[in-house]
C-alpha cells in the first residue's frame, strides 16, 4: 500500500523527521520528495510557492503527458465521450481557483478540440446540471454490447419502460492484444456452439458445456456403434451411408453462461437453411419478435453470396424491363 502525505515542516528538521518516522517500524519505509524551486508536485496538484508566502494551486501533468485523450471519433458511446469531458472541468474546478481555472478551462477548451471534440459538445457536457428530484429508479437494468447507431435506439426505448441500459464493449484491447494464458486448444474449451459437416454438405448445429473433444467423442461412440438414438449425426450417418469429416469440426460461437449458450445455438440454427440441416430440433425457443430479424439476415448472407452479374447481364436486364 502507499499512502502520499503532503507536509509543511520546518527545513531544517527535514532529515531527523524522515529519519524518526522510518525507525517506528522496519516494515514501513518513508521516501520524501522536496520542493524545486518553489514548486511540488502532489497528487493531480501542483503547488507553487511564492516568495510573498502564497501558495498557488494548480492542476499537475507530468512531463510525460501528451494530451491525448479519447478520440470523440472513436467507437464508444457518447456518454462515455461527456462523461470525459465532464471530469476534466470538475477536476479543475475542484482543484484551483481563479486566474488559474482560467487557464485551465481555456487548455482544456483547446486540447479537447485538439481530440476532435466539437466545441458545442465540450459545452453541453461541461453545463453544470441539477439532479431531478422527481426521477424514479429504474425497475430493472440490461447490459447490451455497444453498436452505434442501434444500441442508441434500444437504449430510447428501454427507458421509455424505465429500464436502464449499460453498454459493454464487444472486445476491449486489452483482450485483442495481451495473451496472459497459453491458447487452449479446441478440443479443451468449454461453452461453446459446435458445427459438424457431414460429405453430403448438411451440418450439425450443437452446443456443449463441457469441453468440444468430450461432446465430439460422444458423437463418434455413437457413430461407430451404431447409436442413433444417442446422436442425429449418427443417425443420419447410418441411414444415409455417409461419411462424417470430424477434421472439420469447428466453433462457430462461445458463451459464458448457459442461458446465452441456448440462445446462440438456436439463433445459429435458425440462419441456416433448413434443407441443410441434420438436428431433431430448434433447440431453443426463439421469441418469436425475433424471427423477422433473424430472416432478414439469412436473406442478405445468402444474397452476399450469390455470384455477380457480368456488366453486360446486367445491361440485358434492363433492355427488358424497360
Amino acid at each position: 500500500m502507499v499512502c502520499d502525505t503532503f507536509c509543511i515542516i520546518d527545513g531544517q528538521a527535514v532529515e531527523e523527521f524522515l529519519t524518526h518516522l522510518n525507525n517506528q517500524e522496519p516494515t514501513i519505509r518513508f521516501t520524501m520528495e522536496l520542493e524545486t524551486q518553489g514548486h511540488l508536485p502532489f497528487l493531480d496538484t501542483g503547488l507553487q510557492r511564492r516568495m510573498n508566502g502564497e501558495l498557488i494551486i494548480s492542476v499537475y501533468r507530468k512531463p510525460t503527458h501528451t494530451d491525448r485523450y479519447l478520440q470523440f471519433h472513436s467507437h464508444h458511446p457518447a456518454q462515455v465521450k461527456r462523461g470525459l469531458v465532464k471530469c476534466l472541468f470538475d477536476r479543475a474546478r475542484d482543484i484551483t481557483r481563479d486566474r488559474e481555472l482560467k487557464q485551465e478551462m481555456k487548455h482544456l477548451e483547446t486540447v479537447l478540440q485538439q481530440n476532435g471534440y466539437p466545441a458545442r459538445f465540450i459545452r453541453d457536457a461541461n453545463r453544470q446540471k441539477l439532479p431531478s428530484e422527481n426521477q424514479e429508479p429504474p425497475v430493472s437494468t440490461m447490459s447490451i454490447p455497444y453498436i452505434e447507431g442501434l444500441s442508441e435506439d434500444i437504449k430510447r426505448i428501454a427507458r421509455n419502460f424505465n429500464i436502464r441500459t449499460v453498454f459493454t464493449p464487444q472486445r476491449t484491447l486489452r483482450q485483442s492484444l495481451t495473451r496472459v494464458k497459453d491458447q487452449l486448444p479446441d478440443t479443451l474449451k468449454a461453452y461453446m456452439v459446435y458445427r459438424i459437416t457431414c460429405s453430403c454438405g448438411k451440418v450439425y448445429i450443437g452446443e456443449t458445456q463441457r469441453t468440444l473433444g468430450t461432446r465430439i467423442k460422444e458423437h463418434q461412440d455413437a457413430c461407430h456403434l451404431y447409436r442413433p438414438e444417442k446422436s442425429a449425426v449418427a443417425e443420419h450417418a447410418w441411414c444415409n451411408d455417409h461419411r462424417i469429416d470430424w477434421d472439420t469440426v469447428e466453433i462457430v460461437d462461445t458463451a459464458s453462461k448457459k442461458m446465452e449458450l441456448l440462445v446462440k445455438e438456436a439463433i445459429h440454427i435458425q440462419r441456416t437453411p433448413k434443407e441443410l440441416l441434420l438436428n431433431r430440433d430448434n433447440g431453443w425457443q426463439i421469441p418469436e419478435s425475433w424471427n423477422a430479424t433473424l430472416r432478414t439476415d439469412m436473406t442478405s448472407s445468402r444474397e452476399a453470396r450469390r455470384p455477380e452479374q457480368s456488366v453486360d447481364g446486367e445491361a440485358q436486364a434492363m433492355e427488358m424491363d424497360s
